[in-house]
């Protein structure tokens, strides 16, 4: 059995106890949202480099050679695309667990 120092605190912690699963759901938004607002950046800095890669292979490409990219850019752009991969399917996985949670849950609604 749980020992409370006064009845005050015992309030407060049922209290807490009560909202615990409320808040990890607020924190699971801000994780989501957080993770969406970085792979959209990441994204968006992916098609920025390529592009600028692309258009800088077009310049300087002669009609017999192919034209190649430097390892370092190359390595670049494998890195942030593995980066946005990975992100997504931690996206996915939350999204999952997120919708498991709220499924499993009886919607009950409490009269005043």
């Amino acid at each position: 059995m749980v020992q409370y120092e006064n009845r005050h605190h015992a309030d407060r912690c049922r209290s807490i106890s009560h909202y615990e699963g409320q808040f990890n759901t607020e924190i699971q938004h801000f994780r989501l949202h957080d993770n969406i607002a970085y792979s959209i950046f990441v994204s968006i800095v992916i098609v920025v480099v390529t592009m600028v890669t692309v258009a800088y292979l077009k310049m300087r490409e002669k009609p017999p050679e192919a034209a190649f990219t430097v390892w370092w850019v190359t390595g670049i752009v494998i890195f942030l695309t593995m980066n946005f991969v990975l992100t997504l399917l931690m996206i996915l996985k939350r999204i999952y667990i997120m919708l498991n949670q709220t499924i499993d849950k009886p919607f009950i609604r409490k009269i005043a």
